[in-house]
């Protein structure tokens, strides 16, 4: 750790160079008991600080400069993996606590891991309780018609990125407990921030339990907006059974699912969705709670010209499916 600073007069400035510092041995020897356990992290930085301490008035700070973690392995309680980082940075063009801004230069995480476990209540939820009744949101859900700021910060954003990053969601809520696997998800963000009317553009491409999405557009967060082309290919069905047959007591041994298609979103007094594209199912089968075939097809594929939400509208220009079959039980 290499610090040298200077004092004229009310200003104060002081520059803070580190270098690989390990910073596990810090967090272990902190007075204090956290949840987590890291198990390594390498710190390094270069920043700049600077105070104006007048005799009257409000004392001002401002910082700028680069940080980084090289490393990163954050354990839970239970020891189990929870953050994982090759690296990430961040380099501040400008934090200034009187005027409550941040500017951003860029921000960037390399192999990235997180192991998170949620518990949905599928498992605990009445059946009569697990589909909510049609234009009723779930207890506690609040609509907004606009999107504002939580504190009168001012921040932007100019570029981030995520590369190979892994996400594991595990949900004990439903029988077996299930996990979902993200993987191979890169990311950039552009030109975001929270002045109202501006927009930011993105693109992300993911791995998700054997398929593959992709998606990139614009996003708009004050007020609420997303403009967005998306790409879904070889989608298993198959892996979200435990959730589905929780839910339901149906479920799907097999079948794949591909979509692409744009999708425009505005959230307001009423919120304005619309999508067209093309959705297709293949080598589809679904059974019964008691395990009994309830419908198959070798494909079935939908050309949508146009769905709008607001209108409650659907326009179709084709719909294909080949080998379809579908078994009706009943009694008299």
């Amino acid at each position: 750790v290499d610090a040298k600073g200077s004092m004229k007069g009310e200003t104060a400035s002081l520059s803070v160079a580190v270098s690989n510092l390990d910073a596990a041995k810090l967090v272990r020897a902190l007075p204090v008991t956290i949840d987590y356990d890291v198990k390594s992290a390498l710190v390094s930085s270069n920043v700049n600080l600077d105070f104006v301490l007048p005799k009257s008035g409000t004392p001002l700070f401002t910082a700028s400069g680069k940080a980084a973690v090289k490393n990163l392995d954050v354990r839970d309680k239970t020891g189990a993996p929870f953050v994982k980082a090759a690296q990430a940075s961040v380099e501040i063009g400008r934090f200034d606590l009187a005027a409550q801004s941040i500017e951003v230069k860029s921000f960037s995480v390399v192999k990235p891991e997180a192991d998170v476990t949620i518990d949905s209540g599928l498992s605990s939820t009445p059946a009569a309780q697990k589909t909510a009744a049609p234009g009723t949101a779930p207890k506690g859900a609040a609509a907004e018609s606009t999107t504002t700021a939580a504190t009168g910060w001012n921040w932007s954003l100019d570029s981030a990125s995520i590369s190979d990053g892994v996400l594991r969601i595990t949900d004990s809520g439903v029988k077996p407990k299930s996990t979902i696997t993200i993987s191979g998800l890169t990311a950039s963000a552009k030109h975001f921030s929270s002045k109202s009317g501006t927009s930011g553009s993105y693109t992300a491409t993911a791995l998700v339990n054997g398929g593959s999405v992709s998606s990139e557009g614009t996003i708009s967060l004050a007020p609420l907006a997303l403009n967005a082309s998306t790409n879904l290919k070889g989608l298993s069905l198959a892996s979200f059974n435990p959730w589905i047959k929780t839910a339901s007591g149906y479920s799907i041994p097999k079948g794949t699912a591909e979509a692409n298609g744009s999708l425009d979103f505005k959230a307001g007094a009423k919120t304005a969705l619309t999508w067209k594209g093309k959705a297709a199912l293949k080598d589809f089968q679904t059974l019964d709670p008691a395990g009994a075939q309830l419908a198959s097809l070798k494909s079935l594929s939908v050309d949508v010209n146009l769905f709008d939400l607001n209108a409650q509208r659907i326009n179709v220009n084709s719909v294909v499916a080949e080998a379809p079959s579908v078994n009706i039980a009943f009694s008299s």
